[in-house]
């Protein structure tokens, strides 16, 4: 009988930006640190109430939030969809 491990690999890379490409993504980390921090108290304040949030219910949140603080629409909406999935339930 033959065992078969797996073997993972990671790569690591350096990232030497323009000051641009650094600003944006100060920018967008920025924006996803206020967002999850946002989501989180969010789910702390019902939980404290006794009622639940889904993560679907505040995905369907993020285009209002958009429109409330436009600095959100400076990434994909794919990465802030990620900071809902990552906030702790």
């Amino acid at each position: 009988m033959v065992i078969m491990e797996q073997c993972k690999i990671s790569f690591k890379y350096r990232l030497y930006p323009s000051p641009a490409q650094g600003t944006t993504m100060k920018n967008t980390l920025e924006e996803c640190r206020w967002l999850y921090n946002h989501f989180l108290e969010e789910r702390n304040t019902l939980w404290k109430q006794h009622q639940h949030i889904s993560l679907y219910d505040q995905e369907k949140t993020l285009p209002i939030l958009k429109q409330e603080r436009p600095s959100l629409n400076i990434a994909y909406s794919q990465v802030f969809q990620d900071v809902v999935i990552i906030t702790p339930r």
